[in-house]
């Protein structure tokens, strides 16, 4: 079995993929009860194909061709295990979750984790394999072929025993139990374009600087206690929100008073501050000696809530630190940074596109995880080429037919050349054959009109190398009846 191109493993180490091609005449010339076996994969397995002759009845006459020969047996497919490997799952290192086969000729089998029989066999079954269809066309010259794809995944159980302490340090962005920054982002959007809803994160900027992020370019106002930081009621909407197609934004279509993910309209208050309402009462009673009553309100004002502060019981520390107002960043988009920066890894979402309705595109919304887009903009804006590079694929991954119209004419496509590059092949590969693609397409001319200018060029662009495609297309199959009809 001969391995075709690289095996792929994923970020996490725990999935391998990999294809192996095994030609006709292979198959054809193999022994009864022998096998052929792979080169090792992964972390110490390889896969091996033994032939057994199929009990049928007597066929009316002997088999001639390779197909009739591969048609009277069967092949069976298994995984090996190496003794080092088997050592990692007899202690629990690692779990073997799931085996996955998919044949050209279209068989399927899924595999889950080998029982203690297998384990001690050092061979797992996979599927038995008849042959009974052709060869896929040739994946080498002259070498019809057929292809295995097989993924194998892995899981780590040790990481349960670890679950709590990340749960807490996850906790942590709300409680503020860890942290030295404190970061502010809309989660929400009127009908009417007004950012609502501002939620608060907390964090370590010693851990936000191991991604690349510059905390000068976030945090301009200098340090201060940051479980006084409270927001003016003029911040609470905004019409200065400046992405107006932010797919982790979540629309409302009448949202005149913020409301915030416990569903009150009151401001968010600092979770640091534990039994928060008393405190806040201690604030209000408060009140300067007489012999102060003249010094500034503001100044009074501070003071007294210092004092409070110092005289609960409930606070146990104060702490300095620096206020983010993210202005241009959905909190959707900055939460699944942060667990990024704390964790190493990052979920996307399904592109807001790929839905059929606004109901089910509103779903995605309750998941972990932001847009691609969303976080593409992001990484972009503050130079994290690692994450930027993370989220284009992700994006790239999640074109179709049926979004890549609406993808390409997309504002956001227009503001990054690299993005719109990649979309405008994709849309022109689907462009000649597709009717609804050329349709979309052709719709765009009524939204040039109506003012949004940054179709134009990409619709010069996408027509006049689509329109030469369709051409010689049209061209090609002319000729071809032509040549029919002249030898007719």
């Amino acid at each position: 079995m001969d391995r075709f191109g690289v095996e792929d493993i994923s970020d996490d180490g725990l999935i391998f993929k990999v294809v192996f091609h095994l030609s006709q005449t292979t198959v054809t010339e193999m022994k009864y009860d022998s096998s052929i076996q792979s080169a090792q994969c992964g972390l110490g397995w390889l896969f091996s194909l033994e032939r057994h002759p199929l009990h049928r009845p007597a066929l009316p006459q002997e088999a001639t061709t390779d197909q009739e020969k591969l048609n009277l047996d069967t092949y069976k497919l298994s995984m090996k295990l190496t003794e080092g490997f088997l050592c990692l799952l007899r202690t629990r290192h690692f779990t073997l979750d799931t085996i996955t086969c998919v044949r050209s000729a279209g068989s399927r089998f899924v595999i889950r984790p080998p029982t203690n029989n297998e384990l001690d066999a050092r061979m797992i079954r996979i599927g038995d394999f008849d042959f009974s269809k052709p060869p896929s066309p040739p994946s080498w010259p002259g070498k019809p072929a057929y292809d295995f794809h097989i993924t194998v995944e892995l899981g780590q159980p040790r990481i349960s025993v670890v679950k709590t302490i990340l749960g807490k340090v996850e906790e942590s962005f709300c409680t503020g139990d860890i942290a030295n920054a404190k970061v502010i982002a809309y989660s929400r959007r009127s009908s009417r374009g007004k950012a609502s809803g501002p939620q608060t994160f907390y964090a370590h900027a010693s851990v936000l600087r191991k991604t690349g992020l510059k905390m000068d370019l976030l945090a301009t106002e200098p340090e201060c206690a940051i479980d006084l930081h409270q927001l003016n009621p003029s911040e609470e909407v905004t019409d200065s929100y400046d992405y107006e197609s932010d797919s982790d934004i979540e629309e409302e279509d009448n949202l005149e008073t913020p409301v915030h993910p416990s569903g009150h309209s009151d401001p968010p208050k600092s979770p640091a501050l534990s039994h928060q309402s008393t405190l806040s009462q201690d604030f209000m009673e408060v009140a300067p000696p007489e012999s102060e009553a003249l010094t500034d309100p503001a100044e009074s004002s501070e003071s007294s809530r210092i004092q409070a502060l110092q005289n609960s019981s409930d606070l146990k520390f104060l702490r300095m630190g620096r206020v983010i107002f993210l202005r241009s960043t959905a909190a959707r988009t900055w939460r699944a940074f942060q667990y990024y920066a704390y964790f190493g890894d990052i979920k996307f979402s399904k592109l807001k596109s790929s839905y059929s309705g606004n109901k089910e595109a509103s779903a995605r919304l309750t998941e972990k995880g932001c847009s691609p887009k969303s976080m593409y903009r992001f990484a972009d804006q503050f130079g994290l080429a690692t994450l930027k590079e993370k989220a284009f694929k992700s994006l790239k991954s999640q074109l179709t037919e049926h979004n890549i119209v609406k993808e390409t004419f997309s504002v956001f496509s227009s503001r990054y050349p690299e993005i719109l590059e990649a979309e405008i092949k994709v849309l022109l590969s689907y462009y000649v054959e597709n009717p609804s693609v050329r349709k979309g397409v052709a719709g765009m001319l009524k939204r040039l009109v109506a003012g949004e200018t940054h179709i134009e060029p990409v619709l010069e662009r996408v027509l006049l190398h689509g329109g030469v495609a369709v051409a010689a297309t049209s061209i090609g199959k002319a000729k071809k009846k032509k040549v029919a009809s002249d030898k007719i």
